[in-house]
């Protein structure tokens, strides 16, 4: 009689360290050339933005719009790597506005 229990049918999973798989999605989302953000809300905060600051309308192109975006993601992206680094120095699981702030 063979005995099929719980315990012969269960599988290891890999276990990451604190914050390695933060990483590798960040890595991931470096490594593809989508955009995180979808193009036509972004292009309306920009809008918002411009115009309150500004007050004037002002007409962006597709490019400029793209170009902006593109620069955008960059510098959150490795805005948010670094925050994570700090927390990860810290040894703290999530990013906290307390890291966000300090110097």
């Amino acid at each position: 009689m063979s005995h099929t229990g719980y315990n012969s049918q269960r599988t290891e999973r890999k276990r990451y360290k604190t914050g390695t798989l933060t990483l590798l999605e960040i890595r991931k989302y470096q490594k593809t050339r989508q955009l995180l953000f979808k193009k036509i809300p972004f292009y309306k905060l920009i809008r918002l933005i411009t115009n309150k600051y500004s007050g004037m309308e002002f007409k962006w192109s597709s490019n400029s719009i793209f170009l902006l975006q593109e620069a955008f993601e960059n510098f959150l992206t490795l805005f948010l790597i670094d925050c994570n680094i700090c927390a990860i120095h810290g040894k703290r699981v999530t990013i906290s506005i307390f890291i966000i702030t300090s110097e």
